[in-house]
Order: C-alpha cells, then structure tokens, then sequence
C-alpha cells in the first residue's frame, strides 16, 4: 500500500468522524431546541393559567366588593326611609298637642289599650303633671268599663303624675306593679320602629 492511499483512507475516515460528529451536533441541536420549545410551551400555558387564576380571584374581589356596596346602600336607604317616617310621626305627635282635642283624645285611646294590654283590674295610669288636665274621673270611669268590658276583669283607674322627661303619652300598670304596659310617645315609636324596619327591608330586598 502506497502513501497516497493511505493519506485517502485517512482522509476517507476523518471525513466520515466529521460528518457522523456534525449529524451528533444538529441531531443534539434539534433535541435541544425541540425541549426549549416544549418548556416554553409550558411555561406560556402556566403563565396562562396562573393569569385566568388570578383573574378570576380579582372578578371575585370586585363582585364581593359590588355586592358589599349594593347590600349598604340598600341599608342606608332602610335607614333613611325609617328615620323619615320617624320625622314625619314626631311632627305629626308635635302637632298633636296644638289641638287638645285631639290630644286629649289620643291619651285616652293610649289608656285603654294599655290597660287592655295589662289585663285590667286595679290599674295605675301614670303621665305628665302637664297631662293631668285631659284625663278627669269622668273620662277614666269611662275608660274602665271599656276595659272592663274587652277584658272581662272589672276594672279601675288611678292617675299617677310621675312621668317625666318623655313627650306624652301614658304608662299604664298593675297597682302591684306586676305587669305593665308603657304607652309613652317615645316607647310606642321605638315598638314602632322594629315593624317598620321589617316592612321597609322586605319592601327593599324583595327582588
């Protein structure tokens, strides 16, 4: 074997390392990029996911937070509504006592239930010292055999002037203190105000 063969087998050889080296390379190339494609893909669908993730967690805040909203305008409209039949009905009480007629007629409807409501017997009536005009023995005899009559306990009314610090309005109660009905202004609005407040939420969260 000559030189020149040899120098051809070994270029023959080299040529082919070369090639199977070059096919290894773009072979591990390909590889290479075909994971980095797939990681990328990944990482783009988990960046995805992670982004609907938490724009659903931020849909939830803001509809928690509109319906948060919209729950305290509803109670502050509640509040408003009650507070302005409130007004209302302590102007009209103010009025009230502008006609003594009426006035006096309002007391006694305000004995009678209260002394229904206690279930009569031997009632004491107390009210203002003021008010004691618009309640003679006349009117509470009559007042008793109404009592009487819706109760079927005979019945009998004492006046007591001890009310103070209240608008008007009476507290009607057993002689022994047993049982008692308070009928004043300010306790009458506040019973008042719990049905009201009722009505008034069952009118706003109806829908």
């Amino acid at each position: 074997m000559g030189l020149e063969e040899i120098v051809r087998r070994i270029l023959r050889s080299a040529e082919k390392e070369r090639a199977k080296i070059i096919g290894e390379s773009e072979r591990a190339l390909r590889e290479k990029k075909s994971s980095a494609e797939q990681e990328a893909r990944a990482e783009a669908e988990r960046i995805l996911e992670e982004g609907k993730r938490e724009a659903k967690e931020a849909e939830g805040r803001i509809l928690a937070s509109a319906r948060l909203k919209a729950r305290r305008l509803k109670l502050e409209t509640q509040e408003k509504l009650i507070q302005e039949v409130f007004s209302r009905a302590n102007d009209e009480l103010t009025r009230a006592r502008e006609s003594e007629r009426r006035y006096k007629k309002i007391l006694e409807g305000l004995v009678e239930s209260g002394g229904v409501a206690t279930g009569g017997g031997e009632l004491e009536v107390q009210i203002l010292k003021k008010d004691e005009k618009f309640l003679p023995k006349s009117t509470l005899h009559k007042l008793a055999r109404r009592i009487s009559k819706s109760t079927g306990i005979k019945t009998s009314l004492r006046i007591s002037a001890t009310l103070k610090n209240v608008g008007g309005g009476v507290v009607v109660q057993k002689a022994d203190g047993s049982v008692k009905c308070d009928n004043t202004f300010e306790a009458r609005l506040g019973r008042m105000r719990r049905s009201l407040r009722n009505q008034v939420a069952r009118i706003l969260f109806k829908s």
